[in-house]
């Protein structure tokens, strides 16, 4: 492959989407859920095979926007900034809304978590990375803690659903999230970049379809520098056909007894 995508990665019943640029990371993600899934059918005693299927297509893979200062000095505003790596100068943020090709950009959210607990069916994506690494090496940044504020989400249709914003755990196989855009507090509406930090577990998770403007603001924790101005992202949340249809050909009834 000679430019990002979105692999699709179906294993024994359970679907991951992963941003992938060469066929060897490809083979790295699907090594990291074989051994869950291998693990789990064993101790189901499934004997059965189970079927792989990847499938690709072109998309503006995963992105990133990050922060950066005009000077470092303090009660600098915070700046938000798209486009930093070469393959990413499509992205850009124009009049308070990050833009891709000169066009409002969107991000398509389908899949839906199969896990225990709260966030059990919410839509998630991964396509977005939130980032305070790409000015570090400046100077600009030093001394502030970034925390990405969820200010507001407004949907433009389907429901009033709310917004997660956190990161998968090592394996991939369950999201937890830290901040909620319908907390009381700006630091529970906040994920926290840190400082230099650029986390490439992070997802988010809509509890609701529809379509949604979400705005946030950046701000820093440590009280350095001043708030930036608002940006606000749009997202397109609509549920996959087909997104939770089993693949593994002799273990759809364990899979049935036993969901992640």
């Amino acid at each position: 492959m000679d430019r990002p995508v979105i692999a699709t990665i179906s294993i024994g019943g359970r679907q991951w989407d992963s941003d992938v640029t060469t066929s060897l990371h490809i083979a790295e993600r699907i090594a990291i859920h074989m051994k869950n899934l291998l693990s789990i059918t064993k101790s189901m005693h499934c004997v059965s095979p189970l079927v792989v299927l990847v499938t690709c297509a072109v998309a503006h893979a995963h992105n990133h926007i990050g922060v950066d200062t005009q000077s470092g000095l303090f009660g600098d505003p915070i700046i938000v900034k798209a486009g930093y790596l070469a393959n990413e100068s499509i992205f850009s943020v124009s009049a308070g809304r990050l833009m891709y090709g000169g066009a409002i950009a969107t991000y398509q959210v389908s899949q839906q978590l199969d896990q225990p607990g709260a966030h059990n069916g919410a839509y998630y994506g991964d396509d977005l990375f939130l980032t305070s690494d790409f000015y570090y090496a400046t100077g600009r940044l030093n001394g502030g803690n970034f925390q990405w504020e969820i200010a507001s989400v407004t949907p433009l249709s389907g429901g009033a659903g709310q917004l997660r914003w956190g990161a998968f755990d090592a394996g991939l196989t369950a999201f937890t999230a830290s901040a909620f855009s319908e907390s009381v507090t700006r630091l529970g509406r906040s994920f926290d970049s840190l400082v230099g930090d650029h986390n490439h577990d992070q997802a988010y998770a809509f509890t609701a379809a529809g379509t949604y403007d979400v705005t946030f603001v950046v701000w820093d924790s440590n009280g350095r520098y001043a708030d930036s101005a608002p940006l606000t992202v749009r997202f397109d949340v609509i549920p996959a056909p087909g997104a939770f249809a089993l693949v593994g050909l002799g273990c759809i009834k364990c899979a049935r007894r036993r969901r992640l």
